[in-house]
């Protein structure tokens, strides 16, 4: 049971029910509610899917009561209403419910609007109300947040490409297609020195030079700026890969949409701060998410490593390398000899 007061936010009581002197005094309401938030980044993709709202769906899971009726209330804020993250709700929420996402505030006053009541306090009663849920998906201390939901993780991935009208057990044809993110924004920065690139490919016109010419026309190359297509072009992109080479963080999240048996190529980075949160370690060549992909077997992780200074330039415009993050503040140098190691192996393996 809530008690609705416009006064303040949302209270809960655990008490006995309120008497209810009159039907008006109480509504009732049907299917699966849940009061959720958005708590990280909202326009990072890696975020607001796999953490955020995914969370709901994996709680919906777990609990046994898994529906896509579901009506998520955000509380205590507002939704977001900056772009991108407009555009993820929109795009992927659908492989949660058939209901986009309100705000609680909102959704409650329509509720009180559609009884015909005037009051400004009323007993809310949800026949089922879920409570929670975010969940950290890629952090290595908290890791085993991910045992044991593959299942959850694959039907989830089913879910959202049904929805887009893409067959979730799609695969390519014979030929090869490598996808490879070319990433030209950001919208966090920890350090306001880093400029428009972050996490990026440094040298990335000479990695898809070399591509093309070691592997000639019969190899399909897709150079992606994800920001400038729809969410359904990028699914379709990356259901008829074979080959995914990303930088990490949130421009590696489509990921999981690669077909089964794709390979993805992911750089790892060079971890140089002590005392993290992130559980790593000094010195150690670190894959950012890898937490969360050892749980989708589907697809074959190969991490590029990164070995020194050799292998980073510094995303600020103002400091050195020694002075910038090198999991936040740095972009990757490829050498083309380890990158043709590993598309080897990939190809080597997708062929036998």
């Amino acid at each position: 049971m809530r008690k609705i007061t416009w006064t303040s936010a949302p209270e809960i009581v655990d008490s006995p029910l309120p008497t209810i002197t009159d039907p008006k005094n109480t509504i009732s309401l049907p299917n699966l509610h849940a009061i959720w938030s958005l708590w990280a980044y909202d326009d990072n993709l890696g975020h607001i899917l796999w953490e955020e709202m995914a969370g709901l769906y994996f709680a919906m899971s777990r609990m046994n009561v898994l529906t896509d009726n579901l009506i998520a209330m955000h509380y205590p804020y507002d939704l977001p209403t900056r772009k991108l993250s407009i555009k993820f709700r929109q795009a992927f929420f659908p492989g949660i419910s058939k209901t986009q996402p309100v705000n609680l505030r909102e959704y409650v006053s329509s509720v009180l609007i559609s009884n015909g009541s005037g009051s400004i306090a009323q007993n809310i009663c949800f026949e089922q109300l879920l409570v929670g849920g975010n969940m950290r998906r890629f952090l290595h201390s908290v890791a085993w947040h991910n045992h044991g939901h593959e299942e959850m993780f694959r039907n989830l991935r089913a879910n959202i490409l049904t929805a887009h009208g893409i067959d979730p057990t799609s695969t390519p044809n014979e030929s090869h297609h490598i996808v490879i993110t070319n990433k030209t924004e950001t919208n966090f920065k920890a350090d306001s020195t880093v400029g428009e690139r972050k996490r990026a490919i440094a040298n990335l016109d000479e990695v898809v030079a070399w591509i093309k010419d070691k592997y000639g026309p019969n190899i399909e190359v897709s150079c992606v700026e994800w920001q400038k297509m729809s969410v359904k072009d990028q699914l379709n992109l990356m259901v008829s890969a074979t080959v995914f080479i990303s930088p990490p963080g949130g421009v590696s999240m489509m990921l999981p949409f690669l077909p089964n048996g794709a390979h993805a190529i992911i750089m790892d980075y060079l971890e140089n701060e002590p005392n993290n949160w992130y559980g790593t370690r000094v010195g150690d060549s670190i894959s950012m998410e890898s937490p969360f992909w050892n749980h989708w077997p589907h697809v074959k992780k190969l991490y590029y490593q990164i070995h020194g200074k050799q292998d980073m330039v510094s995303d600020s415009t103002s400091k050195t390398l020694d002075e910038v993050s090198w999991r936040e503040g740095v972009s990757y140098v490829i050498d083309m000899t380890r990158l043709e190691g590993l598309l080897e192996q990939a190809f080597h393996t997708m062929e036998n």
